[in-house]
């Protein structure tokens, strides 16, 4: 388990945040590069491998650098994937003839709960201190 001070952990969640920020608009141009679904595929790298690290982390600063990557991968899916669902909403409705904004928005909300549930249950996993036996 990793100790840090009120101060360590806020320069963490809030630098990470801050730097992801300031990054978020090269992120916009290599999406327009390369393509959405091409961005959202190259942004799983970054983003599992921050997930990973936090597994051997040991210092605060260690678990910022986890966050950073985790937070741009995570952001530019989220960026990417804006466009994505919007064509996929007009070729529905294209295909369909009704516009059907609500059950996409809700079949997306949907799926994304077991993966947020499954990455906090890995972390609260790896910091969970052994049990001692009596």
């Amino acid at each position: 388990m990793i100790r840090s001070t009120g101060d360590e952990a806020t320069i963490t969640d809030i630098g990470s945040m801050v730097i992801v920020l300031v990054l978020l608009p090269l992120v916009a141009r290599l999406i327009k590069r390369v393509g959405s679904r091409t961005a959202i595929y190259v942004a799983f790298v970054p983003y599992l491998g921050g997930l990973a690290a936090l597994f051997f982390v040991t210092q605060w600063w260690q678990v910022l650098i986890s966050y950073i990557f985790i937070m741009t991968g995570r952001y530019m899916m989220t960026t990417a994937g804006v466009a994505l669902e919007g064509a996929l909403i007009d070729d529905n409705e294209r295909i369909t003839g009704t516009r059907k904004t609500g059950s996409f928005a809700s079949l997306r909300a949907i799926m994304s709960a077991p993966i947020i549930g499954g990455e906090a249950t890995a972390f609260v996993a790896s910091e969970a201190e052994p049990a001692t036996r009596a």
